[in-house]
């Protein structure tokens, strides 16, 4: 069984149309990507764009024991303890979640997170 990637890398194709860029659409490959781009610069010639490269969580991975998520509503920091059942899991900082509410932990965009102090001693910060 092929192991699921926890992230999807993809190529996004932004146009400023004078308030900041948007997001067009978004392709897997780099010449799907550049494709569209030149079928954009055909319909629109005055338009910027671009295309930047941008991973997203993969959402048919499932969280596994021991993976150090994020709680976007209680906005903590704990560890996966159990495996996903009916979607939710339990984490030792939150108990029992809702699986749509986590997110895999990331030092750089969870900077105002608080974390748990059985999680903090485990993870040795």
């Amino acid at each position: 069984m092929r192991k699921t990637n926890k992230y999807i890398y993809l190529y996004i194709i932004q146009g400023n149309y004078g308030d900041g860029w948007e997001d067009l659409t978004a392709e897997e490959e780099y010449r799907e990507a550049r494709a569209r781009l030149r079928e954009y610069y055909e319909d629109e010639p005055r338009t910027l764009l671009q295309i930047i490269k941008r991973r997203e969580l993969n959402p048919k991975y499932e969280f596994k024991i021991g993976d150090v998520v994020a709680h976007h509503e209680k906005k903590t920091i704990g560890i996966v303890r159990s495996e996903p059942k009916q979607g939710a899991l339990r984490t030792d900082a939150d108990g029992m979640v809702d699986v749509k509410q986590l997110s895999l932990y990331d030092r750089t965009i969870h900077t105002d997170y608080h974390i748990a102090p059985s999680t903090k001693k485990e993870l040795n910060l």
